[in-house]
């Protein structure tokens, strides 16, 4: 996408959702490696912030998901497993 920077110049941005923590927001990266690593990251705490209430279930009731989500979504961000 492309974006004005300011004095009518424009340049070339890759969109993507970041991982604030509590929410998600929508932010323009210089490269697409960065808009995708962020992407992915985003996506993964959008669903778990969605799906709160199922995660918190499956947890408790399937011993040993949260080592495996750990260790499965370690690749989309180095994150505080224990945050659902």
């Amino acid at each position: 996408m492309e974006v004005s920077v300011g004095s009518g110049q424009r340049v070339l941005g890759y969109p993507g959702l970041v991982d604030d923590g509590d929410s998600v927001s929508l932010r323009v990266f210089d490269t697409p490696a960065e808009a995708q690593q962020a992407h992915r990251a985003g996506l993964l705490r959008l669903f778990m912030l969605q799906f709160r209430e199922q995660l918190k279930y499956l947890e408790k009731n399937l011993p040993g998901l949260t080592r495996w989500r750990c260790s499965s979504w370690r690749s989309a961000r180095s994150m505080n497993c224990g945050d659902s």
